[in-house]
């Protein structure tokens, strides 16, 4: 098991969690992007490059209960990048020893002719306080399947408890594409942070058309 540490417990509550997730599940580093400000539930990034990838972390919140948010997250309508995306399909259970596992095959819009394929995994898993009640979620995805055009898509999602009725996301993304770089990244949290409100309140989804 890989202990995953955070740095403050959780704002709304004085109650031990176990903060145990298996291998493959944990945040990808630690964000240095700022909250937003008041708590608005809004999302604010930062973008960089390293070496081999293009980096963006970010942070949101959503005003909505963790046990709204957490269905959502395993939603395809919030988890594809619907902004480049023209076909999808979802094959569920595609790992053991995760509390959600799935693939997703997407297909791009064509772009100056061509279109590409590629596969995400998903993996989901959260963790209870001492009451049982669900406390934080961890999600990662990553490219299993490429393309000649895309070399390295990996990201993860930290889901917690904020305040009462709020919920904090903090978002951590590496990408190696051609022509992409770590803006393509965080717009993706942009409409994801977007999608996930649309989910959790039953509002339509954003349009990109």
């Amino acid at each position: 098991m890989l202990l995953l540490t955070l740095a403050t417990m959780l704002a709304c509550k004085d109650k031990a969690v176990d903060y145990s997730f298996p291998d493959g599940i944990a945040p990808l580093e630690a964000n240095t992007a700022s909250w937003p400000a008041d708590m608005a539930e809004e999302l604010t990034y930062v973008v960089g490059e390293d070496d081999d990838y293009h980096w963006a972390h970010a942070k949101a919140y959503v005003y909505a209960d963790i046990n709204d948010v957490y269905p959502c997250l395993r939603t395809a309508e919030v988890n594809i990048d619907r902004r480049e995306i023209a076909d999808w399909a979802v094959t569920a259970d595609v790992e053991e020893g995760y509390e959600h596992s799935y693939a997703i095959w997407n297909q791009t819009q064509p772009t100056l002719g061509i279109e590409v394929e590629y596969t995400d995994t998903w993996r989901h898993g959260s963790t209870l306080d001492d009451d049982g009640a669900l406390a934080l979620v961890v999600s990662s995805w990553k490219m299993t399947e490429g393309n000649d055009y895309m070399y390295l898509k990996e990201n993860s999602v930290v889901t917690e408890i904020a305040d009462e009725g709020i919920t904090s996301l903090d978002m951590v993304g590496h990408l190696s594409a051609a022509l992409r770089d770590g803006e393509t990244t965080a717009q993706y949290y942009a409409d994801f942070h977007a999608d996930l409100i649309a989910c959790v309140d039953g509002m339509d989804y954003p349009s990109f058309e």
